[in-house]
C-alpha cells in the first residue's frame, strides 16, 4: 500500500501533533540517517568485553603524561590571572 505509512517510522510520536506530509518528510529523512550511519570498526565488540586488559595504544603513558602537563600549566596560568600577577591578571 503505497499510501500508507511505515510502522516503526521515526514519527511516530508526533502523530496527533504533525500532519501527514510532515510525518512523511520526517520519516524519509529518518531513512536517509539510518542508510548513512557509521558502521563500527572490526572487533569493536571484543575490545569492549576485553575490558581493561584488553590491548593499549603503545603510546597511551605518553598520552596521558601530556595530558596532564598541560592541565597544571593551564590551571596554574589560570591562577597566576585569578591572582593578579600573571600575563593576563590586571
Amino acid at each position: 500500500m503505497a499510501g500508507e505509512r511505515q510502522v516503526g517510522g521515526l514519527s511516530d510520536e508526533l502523530d496527533p501533533y504533525v500532519d501527514r506530509a510532515e510525518r512523511d518528510r520526517f520519516d524519509r529523512m529518518g531513512e536517509v540517517l539510518r542508510s548513512e550511519r557509521p558502521s563500527p570498526q572490526p572487533g569493536l565488540l571484543e575490545r569492549t568485553a576485553a575490558g581493561p586488559e584488553g590491548e593499549a595504544p603503545d603510546n597511551l603513558l605518553v598520552q596521558v603524561s601530556a595530558a596532564l602537563v598541560a592541565g597544571i600549566l593551564l590551571l596554574g596560568l589560570c591562577l597566576l590571572g585569578a591572582s593578579g600577577s600573571g600575563p593576563l591578571g590586571g
